[in-house]
């Protein structure tokens, strides 16, 4: 099972996400706030606390080797962004480079969009952005094609509108929810007429898992919207309908809107993506399910209530001790100033220090000023006025030591407080190291277990090896073409492979298969004059490499010999630059190997009941054997290797056909009778496009046809 890291604004992921993707992938998720490091719920979800700028975030790559990479954008979903997103961003990508992660998504904002090109004399020249906010998104997507220019990764862009989850009060709905969960006016950010779109958390999922699945995928930017055609009116009426009427919402606008797609065509020819989710329309669902799971049954003013008075008082309590105990010596100083005992204790400045010590400077000093305060009205009640109290120095002596004592009081107090506070968060930190180092040892002695009990099943290995033998054990020739061609793709992780049959003369060689993107690439003929060096090297037995990078040649290809000639050519066509290796030469040559016994065991056993398969002195097959290659021909059509046309006659008079169509029909092609005694040709690579050929020899030789889908059936 492969990786798939998702980091950056991840407080905008929903479960909906987490659910789909680990259902295929293992996930690994970085949260930038105060959550702890968990595994979840599900084994394959690890949450690690932290962003790209950590210096532990580059580990993640040196532990796992992930497919791709998800960055959820700070500006994604309507945000405002965040303080040193782009940082994170190059970060992240400089990490997906280091590790050679195959994909890199930027899940971004449409509003990136909004904006023109200025010119001059026709040239643009720069985008004009028509917001603060559309230029800092633009830069974070100018930055991966930067990387995408410069390094081998592809890089997908999707310009999302706003985003939706039925339990997430971290984003845009969230937002919008708690204030009608708390009926407080809403400001909505556009005008009734203009458009918005939401695109739901599980089809955003989706999306993301095919763009995983996908392997022969290039970089895209494409917006990835909802396809439903909404107004802020129809938002605010969908919040009316779920509020019972209670919403007090206003309608702003005045800032550029982006003009978004009808539908996310793009993604839908790509991908096949489809989205499916009305948000707008559900909205009252929605609401129901984000009042039910984030306010967990109650009002949210009266919980917003409850947890803001437990808040105050918890601040309050300190200074409302401070007067209790303020009170309270007061008290006991009144009464207690004639004691001989209280001659010699000063009971205020017993609170001063009592105050500092617990409560630090802040409520020490304040504590002293009280008591400054207290000092001078008794000194005013003894007749002193306030010119004697400041030009008499001897006066300031308890001013002087009540300050003090507050202050150095509160200061070590303070001092202490903090030292422990780093202590602790000394402690947290090494803590967190050594959970995280630990957790990622487990995964890697987990993973090591995992590629052992995996090594028999995984790519070149004996165990493929075993299994190709077997797929491979064919009697029909049509299903060794077809069956070779696929483990030849599995196994050297190529789609650019081609099959050929040569002529008895060695001049021509004919496309039987080939991988679905080389179909509309590659001709259906080849002439070994033009191919004389690769002939000559597959004629002695040896494998073709095109170390040279030629032009118009292919990467490797072996031959299948049969009576001394060349029955088969297998090309590669495209090879990466890994590719050219001895080990992958090797691999190749193996494959080859298996796929010659193969075939010459198919030809000899169809040599041998060459009287039960042809008709009597003819070439045309019997209707069994005609049925088994027609089902053949429709399984590489519908594999997207292959292709055909099916030609049925007009004439059943099985020796005439057979010797008009002598010398015309090529060794690919198939000629077969069936049930009822109509003969049919099977023409091979080929379209009803490229027919005239082949029509024009038939008339010709004044021969009647007609084209058909299927056997049987008038075309």
């Amino acid at each position: 099972m492969e990786y798939i890291l998702i980091t950056g604004n991840t407080k905008l992921l929903s479960q909906e996400v987490l659910d789909i993707l680990t259902r295929q992938y293992r996930l690994v998720v970085t949260v930038g706030d105060e959550r702890a490091e968990s595994e979840g719920k599900d084994k394959n979800l690890q949450v690690y606390h932290m962003n790209p700028m950590d210096e532990k975030f580059q580990q993640l790559f040196d532990a796992w080797s992930f497919r791709m990479v998800v960055y959820l954008s700070s500006y994604a979903d309507g945000a405002e962004g965040s303080f040193g997103d782009m940082k994170q961003l190059e970060r992240s990508l400089a990490c997906a480079r280091t590790a050679e992660v195959e994909k890199f998504v930027l899940v971004s904002t449409a509003d990136s969009q909004d904006y023109f090109r200025r010119t001059a004399r026709g040239q643009p020249l720069e985008r004009e952005y028509q917001s603060e906010r559309a230029f800092h998104a633009g830069q974070s997507e100018d930055m991966c094609r930067y990387f995408k220019k410069h390094t081998e990764m592809k890089m997908f862009t999707l310009w999302c509108p706003y985003l939706a989850g039925k339990v997430n009060e971290n984003n845009f709905l969230g937002g919008i929810f708690q204030k009608l969960a708390n009926q407080e006016k809403i400001v909505l950010p556009g005008k009734e007429e203009e458009q918005v779109d939401f695109l739901s958390m599980t089809d955003l999922a989706r999306l993301l898992w095919q763009l995983a699945e996908e392997t022969e995928d290039e970089s895209l930017s494409a917006y990835a919207v909802s396809g439903y055609r909404h107004t802020w009116k129809d938002f605010g009426e969908g919040l009316q309908a779920a509020s019972s009427g209670k919403a007090q919402i206003v309608y702003g606008g005045g800032e550029h809107r982006v003009e978004l797609p009808a539908y996310p065509s793009e993604l839908r020819k790509r991908y096949g993506f489809i989205p499916m989710d009305d948000v707008i329309g559900d909205l009252g669902d929605y609401y129901e399910t984000y009042c039910r799971e984030v306010l967990g049954g109650e009002q949210g003013w009266l919980r917003r209530t409850r947890d803001g008075a437990k808040k105050l008082f918890d601040k309050v309590f300190k200074y409302l001790e401070l007067v209790l105990v303020f009170i309270l010596i007061e008290f006991l100083a009144r009464y207690s100033s004639e004691s001989v005992y209280f001659k010699v204790v000063d009971v205020r400045l017993i609170f001063i220090v009592v105050m500092g010590t617990f409560y630090g400077m802040r409520l020490g000093v304040l504590s002293a000023l009280m008591e400054c305060a207290v000092l001078v009205i008794k000194y005013g009640q003894m007749g002193m006025d306030g010119a004697m109290l400041f030009y008499n120095v001897e006066n300031w002596i308890p001013f002087a030591y009540y300050l003090m004592t507050g202050s150095v009081c509160g200061y070590l107090s303070d001092k202490k407080t903090d030292e422990m506070k780093f202590l602790r968060k000394d402690m947290q930190l090494l803590r967190e190291k050594y959970l995280f180092m630990n957790r990622i040892y487990e995964r890697v002695v987990e993973n090591r277990g995992e590629y052992k009990r995996q090594i028999l099943g995984f790519q070149d290995s004996f165990g493929k090896i075993f299994s190709a033998v077997q797929r491979l054990d064919e009697e029909m020739i049509g299903n060794v073409f077809l069956k070779g061609l696929q483990v030849i793709e599995e196994i050297l992780r190529n789609h650019a492979i081609a099959i050929y049959t040569l002529d008895s003369w060695q001049r021509a060689g004919r496309l039987v298969v080939c991988s679905n993107s080389q179909l509309s690439k590659r001709t259906k003929t080849i002439w070994m004059e033009e191919f004389k060096e690769l002939y000559d090297t597959v004629r002695k037995g040896e494998i073709y490499c095109n170390v040279g990078f030629q032009k118009n040649m292919p990467a490797y290809a072996c031959g299948i010999m049969r009576d001394d000639q060349v029955a088969l050519l297998i090309l590669i066509w495209e090879a990466d630059t890994e590719q050219y290796s001895t080990y992958y030469r090797n691999l190749f040559r193996i494959l080859c190997s298996l796929v010659e016994v193969s075939f010459l065991r198919a030809l000899d056993y169809e040599e041998l009941r060459r009287g039960e398969i042809y008709y009597e002195h003819t070439n045309i097959i019997r209707p069994e054997y005609l049925r088994q290659n027609l089902q053949i021909q429709e399984d590489m059509r519908m594999a997207g290797i292959s292709d055909y046309v099916l030609v049925q006659f007009l004439s059943r008079d099985r020796q005439e056909l057979s010797e008009k169509l002598a010398g015309m029909i090529r060794v690919t092609d198939i000629l077969g009778a069936d049930e009822e005694g109509r003969i049919y040709l099977v023409l091979t690579q080929s379209k009803r496009d490229n027919f005239e050929v082949v029509a024009q020899r038939l008339k010709e030789r004044k021969i009647g046809y007609q084209l058909v889908e299927k056997a049987g059936e008038a075309g």
